[in-house]
């Protein structure tokens, strides 16, 4: 097992090598399509799909032919539902840090109601037992 991973983490640093060095060629020239191909499918295989979705961005503004569409609405559909885990999960961290410091008090973060105010736009707070 040892082996295996290894060869993963291996794999890993070079891509993300590979990454760098893509964009590092992009900003020199930002006209070459090749970097910007590898860098997509580095992106992707590494699941940094909002990285992918710019240069595929970028890539179809420079030769549409080079991309389909469908790709780029596949890339940003992963880059959103990525983003929305990424958001879930520091939402819920959050929520544990502060029901920790709550329980001092013998509070939990569920003994708040937020309520959005539809006019103003703002929260209203309320406490609940």
């Amino acid at each position: 097992h040892r082996n295996e991973i290894d060869h993963i983490v291996s794999r890993d640093e070079q891509l993300l090598a590979v990454i760098r060095d893509c964009e590092r060629s992009i900003a020199c020239d930002t006209t070459y399509e090749k970097p910007l191909i590898r860098h997509i499918e580095c992106c992707k295989t590494l699941s940094q799909f909002t990285k992918a979705l710019e240069s595929a961005k970028r890539l179809y503004s420079l030769n549409p032919s080079a991309l389909s569409l469908e790709e780029i609405k596949k890339l940003e559909q992963l880059s959103k539902q990525q983003t929305e885990k990424q958001t879930a999960e520091a939402l819920e961290q959050l929520k544990q840090l502060g029901n920790t410091f709550l329980s001092s008090f013998g509070m939990s973060l569920d003994n708040f109601n937020f309520q959005k105010d539809p006019e103003s736009g703002s929260y209203n707070m309320k406490f609940q037992h």
